[in-house]
């Protein structure tokens, strides 16, 4: 399998696992969400710019991300989970039922459900 192939699904796999979707991490990272998308199939090569947000806001570990080698989080064996991590969750959560309350409420207007 090719090299960036690999560094494309440990991205994906970083994204899902700590970021969210595909529109979040576009904006974490100022970029579109086609660019993520194009990196994270593999199509395109991953920029400096995506991998310096994912490293100062995410502390993304590059050794893992390059070899696979390590925990994806820099450091994570030796941390302890802190406020601002434990905010950053709390956060993207709220964020996804917020969406999906819109969704619920959307559907339930379409399927003539009064709240």
């Amino acid at each position: 399998m090719n090299h960036d192939i690999k560094i494309a699904e440990r991205l994906l796999f970083f994204r899902k696992e700590y970021i969210g979707n595909g529109r979040d991490m576009a904006e974490l990272c100022n970029v579109s969400p086609k660019t993520i998308s194009h990196v994270e199939r593999g199509l395109a090569k991953i920029n400096t710019e995506i991998l310096q947000a994912l490293v100062r806001k995410k502390n993304l570990n590059v050794n893992w991300l390059l070899t696979g080698k390590g925990h994806p989080i820099a450091g994570a064996a030796e941390r302890r989970i802190d406020a601002v991590d434990v905010r950053g969750s709390v956060d993207m959560l709220e964020k996804r039922l917020l969406r999906l309350e819109r969704l619920i409420g959307t559907l339930a207007r379409k399927a003539g459900i009064n709240d």
